[in-house]
């Protein structure tokens, strides 16, 4: 007996050590070598953990039976399943490869961390006080970038300047949203430690919520109230007692104190919170949610595959974001993710994916409920409680945002997850069939291993490739072939703005004059990104130069479909239909490109298509002598086609009625 408590007690100190060096490492994982300088390197660590995590419970002598047929657990399989499936859709096989990998590593961290927790071998009052120390990272690192802006002079309430306040997160937004998803642990926090604790989480929620607020990331201050409004609804019907009522009621009063206090801030200094006001962002948000909507109708069963949104979303046209961002119709800007994780997981997986990841939150909110309410501790029940209120949060935080990409989101609620089903399992499956964990050991050193393979090749090819952006932005042409060369492995051939690699190599060979190999690396680049409308745009003009150039027109008909206001598509189509005799269409493309005083390229192809145009004109219709002699006298001025142009313009009226008129 003392043996066996010996074993026991052994393994919850390796254990607990494990998960606090993770959870505690994860902030401080940032390298400024790469372009995302987290995302990758906390995908290898999430993977090096599971592969050591699950090698030190193969060694171990006890090993206890586990529950794996729980239902949510069958869930994350299933998804994880079902995005392999997708798999044979993808146009791009490395993206999903890359995205299969993180969808093992955040399901194999969920069943490893709910059998460690239901079988005694965690402690999760320690993974409480580690999310403590990795909240106060996060606010004490925040608050600093604050106080260094302050001191450079940077007014951090002006628009933008609130974007540079990021931590080690990457974005605002991300650092808002993961500051709210340790909300529920501080809260657990607060009622099961000691008095010491106590005072250190009060402080740590206090400052949190003022963090989150300062950075009006309107997803997760929406989210905050949407959860404590659904949540209070359901301690209505959950909560009975008069006590456990009068607690409810004061929490109610506070939280609902702090939120009148901060509207009424808000209102007061409207100036300094508008990014809460402002609308762009959102209109953006919908047009994306529109393209994957169509996405979905035309594969709603499989899916376009793992990884591959970010290749399918240009097809379906990038014309209505002209308005909101002209910098994506013009291909300068472009979506890795749809802004919605459920939609995300629908258009990659389909129906059957989306089912699956639809339910694993439908069923943690069960748990939760049916936990609450047979729960006979008054303190048992508020820590169920405030992980519900993070529950539903993050689903509106996911309905909006993606928090699904982010190994940091997916540590913490893969955390809550294991913690929510743990307790179900201990509670309402205990008689349920056990099964021995050596498969599950098996599994998880193969999923620790190739998210270790895949994520050390994804950190060697960024690492070249933000080398290779660097040559691009200084025309170090030669280094870009180089370095994009290097950049290219199994398991990377797309930078993380959805730009082949080859691409890259393409423009460099077109730039020093070889033909040929630029046309095979725009050919590549097209393979793997056949909607990205600089690819379609530079291996159309390939083709053009070779004289091919029915190949261009199609190619250009493609890009121009995508994005009709992108200019230099609007200039080499017009100029490929004029080469090809097709002089009404060249017309009728040029024509539709916005005047620009800056822009000395379309300049010259409308004096030549414009000249054109105008001689059809006289040899098909009948003029007045007068009128006749004044547009040959204009086919003669390049400065009198120009300014028929800008004016026929400015005037809202077609170039040809403007010629013969005024």
């Amino acid at each position: 007996m003392v043996e066996k408590k010996t074993v026991k007690r052994k393994e919850l100190v390796i254990f607990n050590s494990l998960y606090a060096m993770l959870i505690l490492a994860l902030p401080f994982v940032y390298v400024k070598t790469v372009i995302d300088p987290v995302l990758i390197p906390r995908h290898i660590l999430l993977g090096v953990f599971l592969l050591i995590g699950s090698i030190i419970l193969f060694f171990q002598k006890q090993k206890s039976t586990f529950h794996f047929s729980n239902k949510l657990m069958v869930c994350y399989a299933a998804l994880s399943v079902l995005y392999v499936i997708s798999m044979l859709q993808s146009v791009n096989i490395v993206e999903s490869y890359f995205t299969v990998s993180k969808l093992f590593l955040f399901s194999s961290f969920f069943i490893f961390t709910t059998y460690l927790l239901s079988t005694e071998k965690l402690s999760f009052s320690i993974i409480l006080k580690c999310v403590v120390g990795f909240s106060m990272f996060i606010i004490v690192s925040s608050f600093m970038e604050v106080l260094k802006l302050n001191s450079n002079g940077v007014n951090i309430f002006k628009e933008e300047n609130m974007y540079q306040i990021t931590s080690t997160f990457g974005h605002k937004n991300l650092l808002s949203s993961i500051m709210f998803l340790c909300i529920p642990f501080l809260g657990a926090a607060f009622i099961s430690l000691n008095k010491n604790w106590k005072i250190l989480v009060a402080i740590n929620i206090v400052l949190g919520m003022v963090l989150i607020f300062m950075l009006q990331t309107r997803a997760v201050i929406a989210g905050i109230g949407l959860a404590f409004l659904i949540t209070a609804i359901i301690t209505l019907f959950l909560f009975r007692g008069e006590r456990e009522k009068k607690i409810v009621r004061l929490i109610g009063f506070a939280v609902l104190m702090v939120i009148i206090g901060f509207s009424i801030v808000a209102i007061k200094y409207s100036e300094k919170f508008s990014l809460l006001t402002k609308t762009e962002s959102a209109r953006e948000r919908i047009n994306i949610w529109d393209n994957t909507i169509q996405m979905i109708k035309e594969h709603p069963l499989t899916g376009v595959g793992a990884g591959n949104w970010q290749i399918h979303f240009p097809k379906y046209g990038l014309v209505h974001f002209h308005e909101t961002n002209y910098t994506i119709t013009e291909g300068l800007t472009n979506f890795q993710r749809p802004h919605n994780d459920f939609l995300w997981v629908f258009s990659e997986t389909g129906f059957f994916g989306f089912i699956a990841y639809s339910s694993i939150f439908l069923l943690v909110i069960i748990y939760l409920i049916k936990l609450i309410y047979h729960s006979t501790e008054l303190q048992q029940k508020f820590i169920y409680l405030i992980f519900l209120f993070g529950i539903l949060g993050y689903i509106f935080i996911a309905l909006v945002d993606f928090p699904l990409e982010r190994m940091e989101h997916q540590i913490l609620l893969g955390l809550i997850l294991a913690f929510v089903t743990s307790s179900y399992i201990n509670t309402f499956e205990k008689n349920e069939k056990k099964y021995s964990p050596k498969w599950m050991n098996y599994i998880i050193v193969l999923v620790g291993a190739y998210g270790l393979w895949v994520g050390v090749n994804r950190f060697e090819g960024e690492k070249y490739s933000y080398k290779l952006i660097v040559a691009h932005q200084h025309g170090a042409w030669e280094k870009m072939i180089v370095d994009g060369n290097k950049a290219i492995n199994i398991f990377y051939n797309m930078d993380p703005f959805s730009i082949p690699i080859k691409w890259y190599i393409g423009v460099a060979e077109f730039t020093l004059g070889d033909l040929v190999k630029a046309k095979e690396n725009f050919e590549e680049a097209y393979q793997i990104h056949p909607y990205q409308v600089h690819v379609l745009h530079n291996y159309a003009t390939c083709f053009e130069k070779e004289g091919d150039h029915e190949k261009a027109i199609k190619m250009f008909e493609e890009m121009h479909r995508i994005s009709p206001t992108f200019s230099d598509g609007i200039i080499n189509l017009s100029g490929a239909y004029f080469n090809a005799g097709k002089f009404e269409d060249a017309y009728k493309t040029i024509i539709t490109f916005k005047w620009d005083d800056n822009s000395p390229k379309s300049h010259e192809f409308m004096k030549v298509i414009l000249a054109k145009k105008m001689e059809l004109m006289l040899q098909r219709n009948k003029y007045t002598p007068e009128v006749a002699k004044k547009i040959t006298a204009c086919i003669a001025s390049d400065e009198c086609i120009l300014s028929a142009v800008k004016e026929s313009q400015k005037m809202k009226i077609p170039f040809d009625q403007y010629v013969t008129k005024y």
